[in-house]
C-alpha cells in the first residue's frame, strides 16, 4: 500500500534575496500555451530560512530549454556566469554559483491562492569584505618570581704597609 501526504510549499515573501544555484530537473517535453516544449526546472537556495523548520527555503524557476537571446534560460545562464552566455553549456558546471533573486508572489488562476515566483535573476553583487574584528587578546600566565638570589659582598680590602 502506498500513502501519499499533502505536500506543504514554503513560501518566501517578496523581495530581493542572494541565491546559490543548486539543481536543474529536466522535465522532458510538455504542453506549454505556445505548443510542445522541452523544459528545464532550476532550483535556487536562498539566504530566507522557514521560520517552521530553520531551514533555508528552495525556491524553483521553469523554463524552457533553450539559449535563444529572448529565452528566460539565457537570462539566468547569463546571471550565472555574469557575462555573455555561450552557444553551448553544460547547466551542471555552473552549480554553486550566486545570482540575486527579485521574488515576487504570483496569484493562482482561480485567485484563491498564490505562490512565490521568480520575477528576474541578476547578476550577483560582490560580498562586502568582513568587518574588522580586532584580534583575539593574547593572555601570558603570570611567570612565577625568580630564585632569590644570594651576593656575597667581599670584606673591604685594608691594606697594611711593611
Amino acid at each position: 500500500m502506498t500513502t501519499v501526504n499533502r505536500k506543504f510549499y514554503e513560501q518566501i515573501p517578496p523581495g530581493v534575496y542572494r541565491a546559490t544555484f543548486t539543481g536543474v530537473k529536466d522535465l522532458g517535453f510538455q504542453s506549454t500555451a505556445w505548443g510542445e516544449k522541452e523544459l528545464v526546472e532550476l532550483t535556487f537556495t536562498t539566504g530566507y530560512s522557514s521560520p517552521t523548520t530553520g531551514q533555508p527555503v528552495p525556491i524553483t524557476a521553469r523554463c524552457s530549454k533553450s539559449l535563444h537571446p529572448k529565452a528566460r534560460l539565457n537570462a539566468i545562464v547569463s546571471a550565472l556566469l555574469n557575462g555573455p552566455v555561450p552557444d553551448s553549456i553544460e547547466i551542471e558546471q555552473l552549480f554553486g554559483r550566486a545570482v540575486q533573486l527579485i521574488v515576487k508572489l504570483a496569484p493562482s488562476k482561480d485567485g484563491t491562492r498564490s505562490w512565490s515566483r521568480i520575477d528576474s535573476v541578476l547578476p550577483a553583487p560582490p560580498l562586502p569584505p568582513p568587518a574588522y574584528q580586532a584580534p583575539a587578546p593574547v593572555y601570558y600566565p603570570p611567570q612565577p618570581p625568580a630564585p632569590a638570589q644570594s651576593f656575597s659582598i667581599p670584606a673591604p680590602v685594608t691594606e697594611t704597609r711593611q
